[in-house]
């Protein structure tokens, strides 16, 4: 009886653009929230049945997504560009094979902590 490996690691590359509308532009803590699309391109799933000594590989289509996104930006002074930034995004993406029947959602949500610069 051959088993699977419990793990394996597909990378992932992706381009994100998108627009906010801000809440509090004026406010030294500012919210916001918009959408945004994405590109998404995986690498392939690779991995060996033991005892068959037999590799098996799954190709991944390239992927567009999109998603939507809200968080804060807070000033570290009253007139400063930079800032403090948190965000949470949430977003909606599939995972197919190439030329194959198998397709998994793939909806993860996406936190972020940063410094930011305004311009």
């Amino acid at each position: 009886m051959s088993s699977l490996p419990t793990t394996t690691t597909v990378d992932v590359y992706t381009v994100n653009f998108g627009a906010n509308y801000h809440f509090t532009p004026e406010s030294r803590v500012d919210f916001y929230a918009g959408a945004y699309l994405g590109w998404f391109s995986y690498d392939s799933i690779k991995f060996r049945l033991p005892n068959q000594d037999e590799e098996i590989k799954i190709d991944l289509d390239d992927q567009f997504s999109y998603g939507l996104n809200a968080g804060i930006d807070v000033s570290f002074g009253s007139n400063s560009p930079w800032l403090f930034t948190v965000a949470v995004k949430y977003l909606i993406s599939d995972l197919k094979e190439s030329g194959g029947p198998r397709e998994i959602a793939i909806d993860p949500i996406i936190g972020s902590i940063g410094i930011g610069y305004r311009f």
